[in-house]
């Protein structure tokens, strides 16, 4: 069931609201002023959709689009009076997602929350899938930089970490030293191999520690190594 959040300080139309998306079969949670949103959101991780006003008690709903938008992507529509169009230009400046003015077709809404979520639920699916890596028993997550080995969480340096993510994503193929620090250190020259060797070795011994038998850092013999 998808969750709603209604910001709106008119009970009348917050209640018109969520009735109306009730019937739709809706979650809903319904706020009368701005703070009481962001705690709202605070508690509820389900939110995806956010059906805000702009003149609110306590912060402004231009308020909570800033706060909003330094930790989620969750969909947000503007419902307001105010007609200028500085007004909506700013609000999606802002980083709202969509505007409509005061009074509102409901089903109009209706469907625009409809197009917005399954929007949201798509790019998290895809950012999920994105983020997280897999090849025989390592396990990485680009978002967190968090590397599972056998299901034990395995600690590595941002450098090793960087050259293992590039391995998994290219299993088998082998890179030289020249082209691991080119690409982790990203730098147009290598002017120290042995970096590189040290920072592989230590991946290798990390991964030991867990599992001798499964993935592994191989060396290529005059050329470099490989993830297999």
């Amino acid at each position: 069931m998808n969750c709603i959040l209604i910001v709106e300080d008119d009970a009348e139309i917050n209640n018109f609201i969520n009735d109306y998306f009730i019937i739709k079969e809706y979650k809903t949670i319904q706020s009368f002023s701005g703070t009481e949103a962001l705690l709202r959101l605070e508690s509820d991780n389900d939110v995806e959709c956010i059906i805000l006003d702009l003149m609110l008690p306590g912060k402004s709903g231009e308020d909570i689009i800033k706060n909003v938008r330094k930790i989620s992507d969750v969909p947000i529509i503007v419902i307001s009076a105010k007609s200028e169009e500085e007004a909506k230009i700013e609000v999606l400046k802002l980083g709202a997602d969509d505007f409509l003015l005061k009074p509102f077709n409901l089903e109009e809404l209706y469907l625009k929350v409809q197009r917005h979520i399954k929007k949201y639920c798509d790019y998290r699916i895809e950012k999920n899938v994105k983020t997280e890596k897999k090849y025989k028993n390592i396990t990485l997550n680009t978002n967190t930089r968090e590397v599972y080995v056998n299901g034990i969480p395995v600690y590595f340096t941002t450098k090793e970490f960087d050259i293992l993510n590039l391995m998994v994503e290219n299993p088998n193929k082998v890179f030289s030293k020249e082209n691991l620090f080119k690409e982790v250190w990203k730098e147009d020259y290598c002017i120290d191999t042995q970096t590189v060797t040290v920072h592989v070795n230590n991946i290798r011994n990390k991964m030991k520690q867990i599992n001798n038998h499964d993935a592994n850092i191989e060396t290529v013999w005059g050329i470099g190594f490989k993830l297999c």
